[in-house]
């Protein structure tokens, strides 16, 4: 989107997080953008963490029934939905409250920078949270109808989540 935002469990417990936010430079890319922010920053470089989490804004995501959701055909599922790209890779994050699964993809070499720079980091397609969110605030609320329709609206896109029976459509 417009920047990078970093949140970091403040381990001197004065704050809960630490904070810090960085425009990026459109004229660049998504992996020289990483490479740039995390260069000239203290707070993220050169340190170690328990668990980093990477959220990714993309539009190019897609819910795939986790009984037909097989590791090995996530670029399948991915490719079907949207147009192949050259030098993506194909991510997916399994949703436990919905017996569902996301598939996105994200550059490859961005991909790699940041798994150099944070081996093990789970990387998340921005989506995802708002999914299990939703799915909790229905199991949580008055079963009315098995159906409910929500509309995210993000900066450059409008999603539309259908939820049948805490399965998103």
């Amino acid at each position: 989107a417009d920047g990078f935002s970093f949140s970091i469990l403040d381990p001197s417990g004065k704050q809960s997080f630490l904070y810090t936010s960085v425009p990026v430079d459109p004229c660049i890319s998504l992996t020289a953008n990483i490479k740039q922010t995390l260069a000239g920053n203290a707070l993220l470089s050169g340190k170690s963490y328990a668990r980093i989490n990477v959220l990714l804004d993309t539009p190019n995501w897609s819910v795939v029934p986790l009984e037909m959701f097989e590791d090995e055909q996530a670029e399948i599922w991915h490719r079907h939905c949207h147009h192949a790209t050259c030098g993506e890779k194909v991510l997916y994050n399994i949703l436990d409250r919905s017996n569902a699964v996301i598939v996105f993809a994200m550059e490859q070499v961005a991909w790699q920078v940041v798994q150099e720079i944070w081996p093990g980091a789970y990387v998340y397609a921005s989506i995802t949270p708002i999914v299990n969110h939703l799915v909790l605030k229905k199991k949580s609320s008055i079963p009315i109808a098995n159906r409910k329709t929500y509309i995210h609206q993000g900066r450059r896109s409008v999603d539309v989540i259908v939820l049948d029976h805490n399965v998103p459509l």
